[in-house]
């Protein structure tokens, strides 16, 4: 006769295990490793020079000497641009300011007094551009507007810096003219434009050349 065996249930537990997370494997764990191991790069670099300076203070001295030299060339160098951006600047106004002076002189006469209009105008222009004053005004100017009893007068409408350097500045110009003689029912106005460089000459500004365009 069998015996039928009824099997219960184990008492042996059973143990569920649940994975334990591996350290440093997150993003910021990583990031942290990376920053660890640039400090420690860092580190031992300076670990490295102070070893081979405390070695051989000339080194140390050395380097001390070319950080230096490296500081004084770079801040001598932003003096240098400081101060020739600042004497371009006044080199700007100052030729600005001649030339406000200067073309309405250049571009402006009176008939009855075209000679001295024409000298005074002479005193503005370096002497290569006072020679080819001369030739024109001599040959064609002064002779249509004493036989025409020609007046003119010029003043500046604008300017723009085209291009400022210590010695020489270049300015675009817009100039009206007007002109008045017998044989014009009423005054003239013109308008132009002029492409005027000036000239530093003895600490003087003087038009080298007013060209139309």
């Amino acid at each position: 006769m069998s015996k039928s065996v009824h099997e219960g249930p184990s008492n042996e537990s059973t143990t569920h295990t649940h994975p334990v997370p591996k350290p440093d494997t997150g993003p910021e764990s990583v990031g942290g490793a990376q920053s660890r191991a640039a400090r420690r790069s860092v580190g031992e670099w300076f670990s490295l020079v102070r070893g081979v300076c405390g070695a051989h203070p000339r080194l140390l001295l050395g380097l001390w000497a070319a950080l230096l030299l490296v500081l004084a060339i770079g801040t001598s160098a932003l003096g240098w641009q400081h101060h020739a951006h600042n004497q371009a600047e006044q080199a700007r106004q100052q030729a600005g300011a001649a030339a406000t002076a200067a073309v309405p002189d250049v571009l402006s006469y009176n008939y009855r007094t075209i000679y001295d209009d024409l000298a005074r105008a002479r005193t503005h222009l370096t002497g290569d551009f006072a020679g080819q004053f001369d030739q024109l005004t001599g040959k064609i100017v002064a002779p249509q507007a004493i036989q025409g009893q020609i007046n003119t007068h010029a003043e500046i409408a604008a300017s723009s810096v085209v291009e400022a350097d210590v010695d020489r500045v270049v300015e675009l110009l817009f100039v009206n003219q007007t002109t008045q003689g017998v044989n014009l029912p009423r005054p003239r106005v013109d308008g132009s434009r002029l492409v005027l460089t000036m000239e530093r000459v003895h600490d003087q500004w003087l038009i080298q050349n007013l060209e139309p365009i």
